[in-house]
């Protein structure tokens, strides 16, 4: 058996390590980031639900994510099995869904068009384009949810401030 390692990437939110075994892999990468296939999910501060998605393979490339049924209960997108295959999932219970959020003008929006299916155990994921109108690319946030401090305007790669 071998030993686990750890994968280091000097990021732009700062030196990266995580263990091999904790490596997120999108075979196709995303879309419009095809040779992004690497990805490390991490705490974005210890604010609540939103998290870092960090490429392991892009150094400028991290996205902020979050769990949108937290935000938003109803929020049940169609899986199709091909989905659940490329993740090496039988059921959509052995797979976690984040949302990529967008902070635009001290607005943040969630794209629920585009969710991001992972199996955590098996370590793949893939982002999955639902059918045009069954949600939106940017929802926004509900009224009782406000833009976590520390976070600055920008476009879905969003930054932190050092």
């Amino acid at each position: 058996m071998s030993e686990a390692k750890d994968v280091v990437v000097e990021h732009r939110l700062g030196r990266i390590e995580v263990e091999e075994a904790d490596v997120l892999h999108f075979e196709s990468g995303l879309p419009g980031f095809p040779r992004a296939c690497r990805f490390a999910v991490l705490p974005y501060d210890g604010l609540g639900p939103l998290f870092w998605l960090v490429c392991l393979d892009d150094a400028q490339l991290a996205f902020v994510v979050v769990d949108p049924r937290l935000l938003f209960p109803d929020y049940s997108p169609q899986i199709e099995a091909h989905h659940l295959h490329e993740v090496a999932a039988e059921t959509l219970g052995q797979a976690e869904i984040l949302a990529m959020a967008t902070i635009r003008d001290k607005e943040v929006t969630v794209n629920l068009a585009a969710p991001l299916l992972m199996n955590l155990e098996a370590r793949r994921g893939v982002q999955v384009i639902l059918e045009p109108g069954e949600y939106p690319l940017r929802q926004p946030l509900p009224e009782a949810t406000k833009m976590p401090a520390g976070v600055e305007q920008g476009p879905v790669e969003a930054k932190i401030q050092p």
